[in-house]
């Protein structure tokens, strides 16, 4: 028998989040409060679609379009993506790419390797991660002729920029509407024949990341090697599986936090603050500064988006805006700070601690604060996070991302099942936890502060 599931969100602030979302799917319909979800379809019907968008490039003071050739061929490989990773069912994508160089048939069977890693990843889950509606839009920002440093740019080869803004509701959340902002794409695109095919791709999210870096760092042969194709295959199907096995191992260890939820005092914080962390306040912030098809930032703060990321530096405004005041006491790893860009370690109100923007440092700042200032702790049991608690995701021990949580989905024992969350640098809107590519995840447990 499958499980059903109910939603414990600020209404408020789901239905603002479906009224941003009604630019881009049409229906303004808000979710009652409580809704029990089932799946008793026998096949998945996937409803899902692709468009384009106009868009002014910046060096160009007309609006420009992609050659219909090119758009339709992106189009079908995307389409393909989408509704492969919609259905949890894996597809081929390599055979939109060109089977002419090496680096095509590297970056085509890197591009396969993330796909099946996040299909695999998500059939491990205990909840069902298909996608039974979504809504891409292709946002192009520049087509180029394609160069490199150490080769002659040629008029076979374009280089295509574009961002994609998607929209989807996921099977275990549904009707909630999850929407992810910017995802970047560069494609390299062959057009020496009538019918376009691509060269190289790469994305910027998270499962594309990971794939690549870690067979970079433990597989990839060196450079001056001939390319041997079946050496290249096999270790880039072992890289992926070290990063499944760590992937499962992982949540195994979530399966066991869950089996604990809630369920004696030992799982429980001691730490306790004098001041209450205000966790309405700091959701309404973060639900404020996202957008489903542009990136939204506060004026007030400096922005990170191309200083490494913006995630951090939003979780500190939301967290901020939430009542925890900024800390300037102590060693720089116990202060917690933003008056201007600069760094600076002395206990003064001037400039800014490497924990407000940094990831690793914001976990670090949780770890080693004590006295005034936020009281926070990483070691509460994973599922029982709140609205306005932190949500880390990392690789190869060190944290890579942090979002903050903006939905709880549970079961109908009360049950955490999963969370929403917001997010910068490619902007998340509602977005389960367990949708990224990162394996490893913690929660940080905010109590709130003290003076």
């Amino acid at each position: 028998m499958k499980k059903k599931y109910t939603y414990n969100l600020f209404m408020m602030l789901l239905l603002s989040s479906f009224l941003l979302l009604s630019t881009l799917s049409g229906c303004n319909q808000a979710p009652s409060a409580i809704k029990n979800i089932t799946n008793e379809e026998p096949t998945l019907q996937v409803d899902g679609s692709l468009s384009w968008i106009r868009h002014v490039n910046r060096s160009q003071p007309e609006e420009f379009l992609i050659p219909d050739e090119i758009q339709e061929m992106i189009t079908d490989y995307l389409g393909v993506y989408h509704f492969s990773l919609a259905k949890l069912s894996e597809e081929d994508i390599t055979s939109f790419f060109s089977q002419d160089s090496p680096e095509s048939i590297k970056s085509a069977l890197t591009n396969q390797a993330a796909l099946h890693y996040l299909i695999t990843l998500r059939n491990m889950l205990p909840h069902d991660m298909t996608i039974p509606e979504f809504r891409i839009i292709l946002n192009p920002v520049s087509l180029t002729p394609f160069e490199e440093e150490d080769r002659e740019s040629t008029p076979d080869l374009v280089t295509l920029t574009l961002y994609e803004h998607r929209y989807q509701h996921f099977s275990f959340a549904s009707p909630i509407a999850s929407s992810s902002t910017r995802i970047e794409h560069h494609f390299v695109i062959d057009v020496s024949s009538k019918e376009p095919v691509i060269y190289l791709h790469q994305k910027f999210e998270d499962a594309d990341f990971l794939i690549r870096e870690h067979f970079e760092q433990f597989f990839e042969p060196a450079e001056a090697e001939a390319f041997n194709q079946k050496l290249f295959v096999s270790n880039l199907n072992r890289s992926t599986e070290d990063l499944l096995v760590l992937a499962k191992s992982n949540l195994s260890n979530r399966k066991i936090a869950l089996a604990e939820q809630n369920s004696d005092s030992e799982n429980q914080t001691l730490l306790q603050a004098t001041n209450d962390y205000n966790r309405q306040a700091a959701v309404a912030y973060a639900m404020e500064w996202v957008d489903p098809l542009k990136i939204k930032r506060n004026p007030e703060w400096y922005v990170y988006d191309d200083l490494g990321g913006n995630c951090n530096n939003f979780v500190s405004q939301s967290l901020f805006a939430g009542g925890i005041p900024m800390d300037t006491t102590g060693h720089i790893d116990s202060q917690w700070k933003w008056y201007d860009n600069r760094i600076n370690s002395r206990q003064t109100e001037r400039g800014r601690s490497p924990s407000w923007a940094g990831v690793n440092e914001f976990y670090k700042y949780v770890n080693s604060n004590t006295g005034s200032g936020m009281v926070a702790t990483t070691q509460a049991n994973y599922y029982d996070g709140e609205l306005g608690d932190i949500i880390l995701f990392g690789y190869n021990g060190r944290w890579k991302h942090a979002v903050i949580i903006t939905g709880i989905i549970k079961d109908d024992d009360g049950r955490v099942i999963d969370y929403l969350i917001n997010s910068n640098t490619a902007d998340q809107i509602l977005y389960p936890v367990s949708a990224y590519g990162y394996y490893e995840i913690t929660l940080i447990k905010i109590i709130g502060f003290n003076e």
